[in-house]
Order: C-alpha cells, then sequence, then structure tokens
C-alpha cells in the first residue's frame, strides 16, 4: 500500500506543477474578448455584464462523483498495467515501473541484531521530458526570486 500511496503522491505533485504551468500561461494570455473589444471597440453586451450563476449543490455534487469515479478507473487502469506489463507510461508526464528487491540481511539500528529482509517489490517512477523541463524551470524561477 505505501507503494500505492508513493505513486499518487507523484501523481498529485505531477499534476499540481501542471496547474501551477497552465495558471502562468493564463496570466500571460489575453482573454478573446478583451482582444474583441480592443481591435474592434465592440461594446460588452447585457449578457457579458449579467452576474454568473454559482453552480447548484446537485451539480457540484455530480462534479465531485465525476472527479472520483475519473481518479479511480485511472488507479485501477495504472494498478492493472503495473500488475500485467510491470511498467505503466503516461506520455509527457513519465514512467512507472515495477523493481524487484532481493532478500537481504540487515541489522536492528536499536540493538545491532541482524536480520533477514525479505524480497519485496516497489514501484519506481522516471519523470518524463516534458514535467522534467518544467520541474526545472520552476526550480530556476524559485531560485531567482
Amino acid at each position: 500500500m505505501g507503494s500505492f500511496l508513493d505513486f499518487a503522491g507523484i501523481l498529485v505533485k505531477g499534476i499540481s506543477i501542471a496547474i501551477e504551468e497552465a495558471k502562468k500561461q493564463e496570466e500571460n494570455r489575453k482573454d478573446f474578448k478583451d482582444v474583441a473589444t480592443e481591435k474592434y471597440s465592440v461594446e460588452p453586451t447585457k449578457d457579458d455584464l449579467l452576474p454568473r450563476e454559482e453552480p447548484s449543490k446537485d451539480e457540484t455534487k455530480n462534479a465531485k462523483t465525476a472527479q472520483r469515479e475519473t481518479i479511480e478507473s485511472f488507479t485501477d487502469i495504472a494498478k492493472k498495467s503495473l500488475t500485467e506489463n510491470g511498467k505503466f507510461t503516461i506520455r509527457g508526464f513519465g514512467s512507472f515501473t515495477v523493481k524487484d528487491h532481493k532478500p537481504r540481511k540487515a541489522r536492528n539500528p536499536r540493538t545491532g541484531e541482524p536480520i533477514d529482509v525479505p524480497a519485496r517489490k516497489s514501484i519506481g517512477f522516471k519523470m518524463g521530458r516534458d514535467l522534467e523541463e518544467m520541474a526545472n524551470k520552476l526550480d530556476k524561477e524559485d531560485k531567482e526570486e
């Protein structure tokens, strides 16, 4: 279960990086309506000035349910791929692979007794090129500030 939590943490981190990048791009992009009003001197219509309605509780609940179902189906696909193929790749994001660890001898740090650690499997992650470039770009921006 720990490896799945690691997978989820990595996935959430990657998604948050992508969201931050999208927000930065959104800030730099002019809205189409702004461009149209500047270029053609179009006055905003009455519909543009009306306040937008907040989504109802049912709509919000349905959206959360859809999000939950999407994440569950995604994780099911990832689990199935990892168990059958030993690899799961998301283009531009990265790839997950199953790693085998051989049994080994270790020491209990408190008592110093030797312990036999059994063989186990874990999930490894390697970032895709796009995600790595984005992470490096964000790291450079953090260092400049």
